[in-house]
This record gives structure tokens, C-alpha cells and sequence, in this order.
């Protein structure tokens, strides 16, 4: 039996041009996780990819992806779904280009994640399992990485259960985006395992999606597999900063991570059974 590679195959830009990404493989040579990782509002994804690789992940890529929605007047960074209109003015959550934008970026992420990351063959090395993939976001971008995780691709064709896009979804100040008018009043049953985390600060803004209405409706549709988690001390809308968030992280991840044993792999005498 030929051992599961250690190295998958890159994804390919040429394979799916719509969406802008950056790329970089784990550094200890094992690709078997992928963390998909989701700027905030005006930023770019060099930048988030650079804080994903100083949190140094075992067995785990990285993949940083360009938000869609570009910005008026902004040409550095974009966003995930339209912000400002064409005069600068702040465009709310409530209103129809913000539902609109969100459900643009969903299809199109989802497009994006079957085309490129979700393997189609077991043990090829091209793709990852659904379950080994993550995401991670911050801000506006973490609040689509919880959009996709949740309501991604569920009305996919075809029976059976509803498939799933990632194992698991950390949101840094990013809320739930729950506009009626792009989301359902539930999920199935098997989309309601997926594990998530959500980290802010200790003030209560439902203009972004993180007040009282909307954490009591993310725990409502995960129940336990939800994690709110308050900063005490954060001030505002903020990357982490602190020793207490950024363990959370590193826990939340460690324990959903799929790792490796390769010294077991290696002995002769052990028969992988499925």
C-alpha cells in the first residue's frame, strides 16, 4: 500500500482565475490541514498570510484569499461585501446591497472551495478532506468565513446529507450576518457539527453582527459546538493581542487539527486498516 503523501498539490490560480489567493505550505513538510484564512475590511491577503505563519501550525497550509468587493476610492485592500457606496457613505448591514454582496461572495466561495481545495480522490495529495479544512477571519472577514461555514453550499443537487465545506470556523470581531433574505431559519443536522469560535471585545455591537440577537442565534443553531469567547480588556474591533485570545485560538485549533503520527507511519510492521 503506497503511503498518503506528505505534500499536496498548490492550488492552481489558472484553475479558478475569479478568485485571488495566496499560498504557502506548511513548514514542517506535512500538508494534511488547511487553514483558509480571510482578511479584514481593506486589507489584503499577503498580510494575513503572514500572520497566519507566525502562528507556525503543525501539519497545516495556509491559504490567504483576496476579498471580492473592492472599495471605493481604495485600491490596496477590498473587502467581502459592499461597505461604502459610491460617495463614501457607510452602507448598513440591513440593507439589500450588504444581503446581496454576502450571497455573491458565498456562491462564489463555494464555487471556489469545490473547484480548488476539497479533494475529489482519497490519498491523491490534490485537495483536503472537508473536515481538515478551517477557516479564519477577521472582522468583515470573519464574518463571511462564518457565513460559509454555516450556509455554504446547502443547496447543493443531489441526496443525502448536506455536505460540508470545513471542519471547523474561528471569527476574530467578526459577527453573524443573519439578514433574513440570505439565510435560513436552520440548519441540518449535519451541518449543525460544525466547531466554531468567535473571540471580541466586551462591548455588545449589533451594527456588526455581534450583538445579543445574533450570538444567542449562532448558539442556537451550533449549540455546544459554538464558543463565544469575551476579551477582557479589548478595545474595539481588533486583531489579537493578547497572550489570553491567541491561546484560545491555538486550543480551539489543537483540538480539532488532524495530525500525523509519521514515526508510526514508518514502521514496517503496522497495517493501516479501513
Amino acid at each position: 500500500m503506497n503511503p498518503r503523501p506528505l505534500r499536496r498539490r498548490p492550488p492552481c490560480q489558472a484553475d479558478f482565475p475569479a478568485v485571488k489567493f495566496a499560498y504557502l505550505a506548511s513548514a514542517d513538510g506535512v500538508d494534511e490541514n488547511l487553514l483558509v484564512l480571510f482578511h479584514g475590511l481593506g486589507d489584503n491577503p499577503a498580510n494575513f498570510l503572514s500572520f497566519g505563519a507566525k502562528m507556525q501550525l503543525p501539519q497545516t497550509a495556509l491559504l490567504a484569499i483576496r476579498g471580492p468587493s473592492p472599495i471605493p476610492y481604495f485600491d490596496d485592500g477590498t473587502g467581502w461585501f459592499p461597505a461604502f457606496d459610491q460617495l463614501g457613505e457607510e452602507i448598513s448591514w440591513s440593507s439589500p446591497q450588504a444581503s446581496t454582496g454576502v450571497q455573491n461572495t458565498r456562491k462564489l466561495l463555494v464555487e471556489f472551495f469545490r473547484a480548488c481545495l476539497i479533494e475529489k480522490s482519497p490519498g491523491s495529495g490534490i485537495g483536503w478532506p472537508p473536515g481538515q479544512i478551517f477557516l479564519l477571519g477577521f472582522a468583515q472577514g470573519g464574518t463571511i468565513a462564518l457565513d460559509l461555514a454555516l450556509w455554504g453550499d446547502l443547496d447543493a443537487p443531489g441526496p443525502g446529507p448536506a455536505p460540508i465545506l470545513c471542519g471547523g470556523v474561528i471569527s476574530i470581531a467578526g459577527g453573524l450576518f443573519d439578514a433574513a433574505s440570505c439565510v435560513r431559519a436552520s440548519l441540518p443536522v449535519e451541518r449543525r457539527q460544525l466547531w466554531a469560535l468567535v473571540t471580541k471585545d466586551d462591548s455588545i455591537d449589533a451594527s456588526v453582527g455581534l450583538g445579543t440577537r445574533q450570538l444567542s442565534r449562532l448558539k442556537s443553531l451550533l449549540e455546544d459546538h459554538v464558543q463565544v469567547e469575551v476579551i477582557s480588556g479589548k478595545q474595539g474591533i481588533s486583531m489579537p493581542n493578547s497572550h489570553a485570545e491567541m491561546s484560545m485560538i491555538f486550543q480551539f485549533l489543537g483540538a480539532h487539527l488532524a495530525l500525523r503520527n509519521l514515526k508510526l507511519e514508518a514502521m514496517s510492521d503496522v497495517v493501516q486498516i479501513n
